[in-house]
């Protein structure tokens, strides 16, 4: 009795003392992590203003970011009038393409603060 009962012991206790040994290096899981994702900010245009710079008046939003659209080579057919007040900033005319727009749009976030934007521009080449 003594014997099957060392016996049933040892094969009950056996499963556990064998997952407890320590894995070699090239067996279940890999030795490494995936590396992390990084958002892609290659294609992003650089704030247009410091967020410490961006002015608080109305007026003076909407005169910057016109400046600001104007002297972009990038949107020189761009044909943009901007209207801001204290709850939103709205673009209004017509752009070439949807790269222009998507500009645009980022540029008039830079300034918006806490104001909504607006899009009613028009684009002009679908892509």
């Amino acid at each position: 009795m003594n014997r099957i009962l060392v016996c049933a012991l040892l094969l009950l206790s056996a499963p556990l003392a064998m997952s407890q040994q320590p894995q070699q290096p090239g067996q279940g899981r890999p030795p490494y992590t995936t590396p992390p994702t990084f958002p892609d900010t290659q294609n992003q245009p650089p704030l247009a203003v410091p967020p410490d710079q961006v002015p608080s008046a109305s007026s003076d939003i909407q005169d910057q970011l016109q400046r600001t659209l104007s002297k972009d080579p990038d949107l020189k057919d761009a044909q943009v009038q901007t209207r801001v007040d204290e709850n939103a900033i709205t673009l209004k005319g017509t752009v070439q393409d949807e790269i222009e727009h998507q500009k645009i749009l980022q540029l008039a976030q830079t300034y918006a603060g806490k104001r909504k934007i607006v899009d009613n521009l028009v684009v002009k080449q679908k892509s």
